[in-house]
């Protein structure tokens, strides 16, 4: 079952987005998936799988960016809740944003965040997200806004990457100011 879907022409050729729950993600999705990550990142297929067997949830959501009917983008919504000043939220975290190689430089990542940044409006929840200083920008040409690192704790543990959110209310953004920001990952 796909939750959500965008269909696009471009040059003659079809851009399809589709959200996808967990459970409901082939095998043959999943395995394209791994093979686009391992273009980014250097983990093997097995340890990728394991993963995501250890990782993801059945609430988690993937986002797909096909063109025509083959992956070039991906997205893992990964749901979950965290504690802003004692108050108990639900959030997705974003998770593995990856265009194709032969794809970058297209505009295909902003198109893809577009899509993302639609589907956490549409569910009324927060976006988070942890990035390395050189992507920052990125997200924030895609309407993100980051956070103090002074107040900003992973898992428990002071993070050293960048945090940043988006559609967080405007009343917890001035809380965000003042206290502290816990997240978990799992």
């Amino acid at each position: 079952m796909i939750l959500l879907k965008k269909n696009i022409l471009l040059n003659g050729s079809c851009l399809e987005i589709k959200s996808y729950k967990n459970p409901k993600l082939s095998y043959s999705i999943k395995r394209d998936i791994i093979n686009l990550k391992k273009t980014y990142w250097k983990f093997s297929t097995s340890s990728q799988l394991n993963w995501f067997k250890k990782n993801i949830h059945p609430q988690d959501v993937h986002n797909c960016l096909f063109l025509n009917n083959k992956l070039i983008g991906y997205t893992l919504l990964r749901n979950r809740k965290m504690l802003i000043n004692d108050n108990k939220k639900k959030y997705f975290l974003i998770d593995t944003v990856t265009i194709s190689k032969e794809f970058r430089k297209n505009n295909f990542g902003n198109l893809l965040m577009e899509f993302n940044n639609n589907f956490i409006k549409k569910k009324n929840y927060i976006g988070f997200l942890l990035c390395k200083k050189e992507i920052a920008k990125f997200y924030i040409n895609n309407n993100w806004k980051n956070i103090k690192k002074n107040k900003l704790h992973v898992d428990g543990k002071k993070s050293k990457l960048n945090g940043m959110y988006y559609n967080l209310p405007k009343k917890l953004q001035s809380e965000l100011n003042k206290n502290s920001f816990y997240i978990q990952t799992n």
